[in-house]
Order: C-alpha cells, then structure tokens, then sequence
C-alpha cells in the first residue's frame, strides 16, 4: 500500500470509529456524551449476593459480561432478542446502559420494562452498572 493510500486509509478509519462513537453517545441522549473506556460490572442474585464484579472494556452486552465472568444466564435464542430469557433487572447505573430499543422494548413489554428489566443480550455497558440476575426457578 503507498503512503498516500495508507494515510486516506487510517483517515477513514478515524472517522469511522468517531462516528460510532457519537452514534453510542447518542443512545444515551447526548451526541458528544463521554464514554468510559472500562466500567465495574456487578452481578447479584435476588438475595443481594454478589455473584461476579469485575472491570470490562465499555461497548459489550451485559450477556457477553456475564460469560466471560462465569455467571450463567439463560439466552435460548442465542442473543437474538427474541425470547426475553436473559431478562435481568438493573439495580444501579440505569444511564450507563444504552436505552432500549424498539425490539427489546417489544419482548420486555411494558410490565418489565418499567420495573428496571432489561435484555442482557441488547444491553450494553457504557459505565458502572449492578445488574440482579433473577431466579428462574
């Protein structure tokens, strides 16, 4: 690659990533909102007991969080939200989520949703966030 194609390369590169940033900033309500680069992930069961809390790069859902940290959640669609297994509700950090979107609005309902429910799967971390893990069964 010549020198000039490598520099209008890394150029688009940068725009690229700038857009995706502010694309994330804008779920949040603000187009130029600050996004940590890493935020302190907590998962508890229903009692309160801390189950996993770690430090994990910004950007990713809390389903994939919760596998890297060994803490199981159902996901029978395999992410896809489209069967609300991963449902977990938020205890702390309600702003350091990306907001809901139309599809995961539609499988939470409106029951869930108010009451601090979220799809772990179309989740994703923007900051400090304590997430409670419901028992199923």
């Amino acid at each position: 690659m010549s020198g000039d194609n490598g520099k209008r390369l890394r150029r688009l590169i940068g725009r690229a990533v700038n857009r995706a940033g502010r694309a994330v900033g804008s779920r949040l309500g603000s187009p130029d909102a600050p996004v940590a680069e890493e935020a302190l992930v907590e998962f508890r069961d229903s009692e309160g007991k801390v189950l996993a809390s770690q430090r994990t790069p910004t950007g990713v859902s809390l389903l994939a969080v919760a596998s890297k940290m060994g803490v199981e959640l159902d996901h029978f669609c395999g992410g896809q939200c489209s069967c609300g297994t991963c449902r977990v509700k938020l205890v702390n950090g309600e702003k350091n989520l990306t907001k809901p979107s139309g599809p995961e609005q539609m499988v939470l309902g409106p029951k869930h949703l108010s009451n601090c429910g979220r799809l772990a799967c179309q989740a994703r971390v923007l900051g400090d966030v304590v997430v409670e893990v419901p028992a199923w069964f």
